[in-house]
């Protein structure tokens, strides 16, 4: 409220962070018959500098977005690390087949208190918060959250984060990444 916004920058391991998420959400997700799953698209430093909780915050926030959105289909955490030039990344993507955004609401969504619409609010329930606060995180962890989406066609909302240096991290490679972070299926109950 007050503005203020205090990051602690520690060694976290990524991956690790994404798998609690899941184990937390993947329950939400059986319930309603939702596959979520993980993807690691190139190989991932085992650690990087962040805010962990912050980190946890903003994907918990986004595929919790994206269970509560969707009504069939599934909903797709993909990862990677873009190592080019002097700011490395994370690039996580979360993909739902959930109702989608209209073009005109693309931007004001990340607004506090906004929402698509009202109709969407009556419907799901939530403040309005939740993409404001992440993109903040996003912005202070050195990144940020974009968004696409069409309506009913589902939504994707881009994550990246700055790693701070991994020079010397050892990287997983993705089916080692994939295997600790497993899919949450409704035929895993």
């Amino acid at each position: 409220e007050s503005g203020r916004l205090d990051i602690e920058a520690v060694w976290a391991e990524p991956h690790r962070i994404i798998h609690e998420v899941f184990k937390v959400l993947g329950v939400k997700a059986q319930e309603k018959g939702i596959p979520l799953k993980f993807k690691a698209q190139n190989a991932l430093p085992q650690k990087i500098k962040t805010d962990p909780a912050r980190f946890r915050q903003i994907i918990f926030n986004l595929v919790g977005n994206a269970i509560k959105f969707t009504e069939q289909g599934d909903v797709t955490v993909k990862c990677r690390f873009q190592g080019s030039g002097s700011d490395p990344m994370m690039v996580i993507d979360i993909t739902d087949t959930g109702i989608g955004i209209p073009d005109d609401k693309l931007q004001s969504i990340f607004d506090p208190f906004t929402q698509a619409d009202s109709a969407v609010t009556r419907r799901f329930g939530g403040t309005g918060l939740g993409l404001s606060i992440s993109r903040r995180f996003a912005r202070a962890l050195g990144g940020d959250i974009t968004v696409e989406s069409k309506p009913r066609n589902g939504s994707t909302f881009r994550v990246t984060l700055g790693t701070g240096d991994v020079e010397g991290i050892p990287f997983l490679q993705p089916e080692d990444v994939e295997t600790s972070t497993q899919t949450f299926s409704e035929d895993e109950q």
